[in-house]
């Protein structure tokens, strides 16, 4: 097979496209081809698809927004859906999937799932009167979804609700948590900053409580 190795990708996956670049065949009707994903998906490229055809340094794209699918019939260089004309099992000998009828002409099956690992493209020639190459070889391109951006939080951890404090080195701590990462965590008291921003867990100021005056105060703290 034709092999993509993938690593160190986050998200999944939300599109994949394929080219065939410079595909020459003398008769592509023969060409039955298969991309199989790191996870196991299958989807048929084409099969019994561009039938009076010859490819001559041909460029076929599979895109599964295209507006049109491979025809059937006589076929040009051109970006297409997918397609399978024949509902009898294709066959990919090992180390291909094997032969099934419920391999489906869909790119969509591959997403939603994590990118990394081992793609594989099979292509077979299922007669022997006609030969082929692909003489600039084929191009995967995945489209990634990020992890969905989700809001931090923090919480104050001390001291607690309607806690009595006094002193000139009152710890007050927080948790913080983010998907993304936490930037720094800023300390407030009565709606102003307290302290600086601390930019490391556990993250606390000292507060000097002997310079507030006495009374109610609000302790609050902001993340990013």
């Amino acid at each position: 097979p034709v092999s993509f190795n993938v690593a160190g990708l986050s998200g999944t996956i939300s599109k994949v496209t394929l080219s065939l670049n410079g595909l020459t065949h003398s008769y592509p009707a023969d060409l039955d081809i298969i991309l199989v994903g790191p996870r196991g998906q299958k989807s048929i490229l084409m099969s019994d698809a561009a039938f009076n055809s010859t490819f001559n340094n041909a460029t076929i794209s599979f895109d599964p927004g295209a507006t049109t699918t491979l025809p059937e019939g006589r076929t040009v260089s051109g970006v297409y859906k997918p397609a399978n004309y024949d509902t009898s099992a294709d066959n990919f000998p090992m180390p291909g999937p094997g032969s099934s009828t419920a391999f489906a002409a869909d790119l969509s099956v591959f997403n939603g799932t994590s990118p990394n690992g081992t793609w594989n493209l099979f292509i077979v020639d299922d007669a022997t009167v006609d030969t082929g190459q692909i003489l600039s070889g084929a191009t995967l391109n995945l489209t990634i979804a990020g992890p969905a951006n989700t809001t931090p939080s923090v919480a104050l951890t001390t001291p607690i609700n309607n806690a009595l404090v006094s002193g000139n080195a009152v710890s007050v701590t927080a948790t913080a948590t983010d998907a993304e990462g936490i930037a720094g965590v800023q300390f407030l008291m009565d709606g102003n900053n307290l302290g600086t921003e601390d930019i490391s867990a556990p993250y606390s100021v000292s507060w000097d409580s002997t310079t507030t005056a006495n009374g109610s105060h609000t302790l609050a703290a902001r993340v990013r």
